[in-house]
């Protein structure tokens, strides 16, 4: 029926929106880049002693990690979507209230916690979407939390603009006065932001937004065309539907990318005030930062458009090639420049390069997972998810492990003294690793066309291969 169509997609069209501005503000922290020069005051400790507790960052993510994909497998993904909310605020409250060393540590797991919501939304948002609209969803799911950090970083920037960096470093008189009333108000405004994206779960819920995309996610399966289905041998096991080198070879991919990246947004900021140990001068970091989401914003809504949707889809090899080329390339320069206006030039397109990366890889893992059996894609794609999650974090681990003086609190053993230069420059050749994966997939896993059926089957001489790449059935929205 028409009518039943036109209110399915109407749904699906609702469901993107309300997720998409629960990212917005679940991501609207203006209180972010602040949170080291607050602990200071608040907990009364060393900025030493607040990189310490960053450096636990990593375990707290594998715990949070571990936390939410138990809530997600065991309960479901409303309760895990709520969990990620409420954990955002209780960051900022854990923050705001008490000033003991151990509440900092236990607003860092907070905030960990919070993170997972990363790939917890995309992993929602993408169980209720067909398949051929999966590049729009990632694309805006992507614009909504870089356009969250390119207004929080706009907005964090002037509240605190009229202030002299200079006086922080004193940490007495009005001035530190005066510093330490604006940060609580932008601590306000985080808070502010993570109660309306929760209300926005909470409204949806009672809506019953969730139920209405599930009851026509079960219908458009019930009524799919079996014909459609003839030829396809579905695997009995997930395992080995997810077992394809295509689909490991993206996860490596994306790993290494996300886990570089991460690396190097801290690493960048520490090279600016290398470069210029003006005081005044870290204030204007916020600006590149705010820069360097605008740009990857507007990249990443680029795949969504059909026009080019269609020319990666077309030319995916070269461009993810080109893309992570570059993006080495970008690293290696700037662990060599020497000003901070070519500074925050590459780090801006980096960042843009690798965000429209990680969108169009998303998608395509995302593709993987789909198949005729679309009970089991939800299954499929949130333990991708969760493996390229972990991965990720594995991969900091080990750069952390081998080319960081210290890890938390602890002196590594392992790790080279480097200075944050070389670690650039270090980030830039394991980036190139990536560049390496895709040549090694390209030379011994790209499958060819059977000339048979319009599969690319490896095997000639039979038209069924793993779930993992096969087309999936047309969801019909009316």
């Amino acid at each position: 029926m028409p009518s039943s169509g036109i209110a399915r997609a109407h749904d699906a069209r609702a469901m993107l929106f309300v997720l998409c501005l629960f990212q917005f503000f679940h991501w609207f922290k203006p209180s972010e880049p602040f949170v080291a020069s607050f602990a200071e005051q608040q907990f009364n400790i060393s900025q030493d002693q607040v990189f310490d507790v960053f450096g636990f960052d990593v375990a707290f993510q594998i715990l949070a990690g571990l936390i939410i994909g138990s809530l997600f497998f065991v309960v479901g993904y409303k309760v895990a979507l709520v969990y990620c909310s409420i954990m955002s605020a209780l960051t900022i409250v854990d923050t705001l209230i008490f000033d003991q060393i151990f509440a900092f540590y236990l607003s860092q797991f907070f905030w960990a916690s919070s993170f997972t919501a990363i790939y917890i939304v995309l992993a929602t948002l993408l169980h209720f979407l067909p398949r051929r609209q999966f590049q729009t969803a990632t694309s805006w799911n992507s614009f909504s939390t870089l356009m969250a950090s390119f207004v929080s970083s706009i907005t964090g920037f002037f509240m605190l603009f009229t202030f002299d960096a200079t006086s922080t470093k004193q940490m007495n008189g009005t001035n530190s006065d005066e510093y330490r009333v604006k940060l609580k108000n932008v601590f306000y405004v985080s808070l502010t932001s993570e109660m309306i994206a929760l209300s926005i779960l909470v409204i949806a819920i009672c809506c019953k937004l969730f139920v209405r995309n599930e009851r026509n996610r079960n219908e458009i399966s019930m009524t799919s065309s079996p014909k459609k289905m003839v030829n396809l041998r579905i695997p009995k096991k997930m395992c080995t539907e997810i077992c394809n080198l295509g689909v490991w070879m993206w996860i490596l991919m994306l790993s290494i990318v996300r886990g570089v990246h991460t690396e190097v947004v801290t690493l960048w900021q520490l090279l600016a005030s290398e470069i210029d140990k003006d005081p005044n001068a870290e204030k204007y970091n916020g600006l590149i930062r705010a820069g360097a989401y605008a740009f990857a914003g507007v990249l990443v809504l680029l795949p969504a458009q059909n026009m080019f949707e269609g020319f990666i889809q077309r030319h995916l090899r070269l461009f993810c090639l080109l893309v992570l080329t570059f993006a080495s390339g970008l690293l290696i320069i700037m662990s060599q420049t020497q000003a901070i206006l070519s500074l925050g030039i590459t780090y801006i397109t980096f960042h843009g390069l690798v965000e429209v990366f990680m969108a169009v890889g998303t998608t395509q893992l995302a593709k993987s997972a789909t198949s005729s059996n679309e009970d089991s894609y939800f299954q499929k794609f949130i333990t991708l998810m969760t493996i390229k999650y972990f991965m990720g974090l594995l991969v900091e681990v080990l750069v952390q492990i081998l080319f960081w003086p210290k890890w938390g609190a602890y002196q590594n053993i392992f790790g080279l003294k480097l200075k944050f230069r070389l670690r650039l420059l270090v980030l830039g050749f394991v980036f190139a690793t990536s560049v390496v994966v895709k040549l090694v997939y390209i030379g011994i896993g790209s499958p060819k066309k059977c000339k048979k059926c319009p599969m690319k089957c490896k095997r000639k001489d039979k038209h069924t291969r793993s779930a993992a790449l096969l087309p999936p059935v047309e969801w019909d929205r009316g």
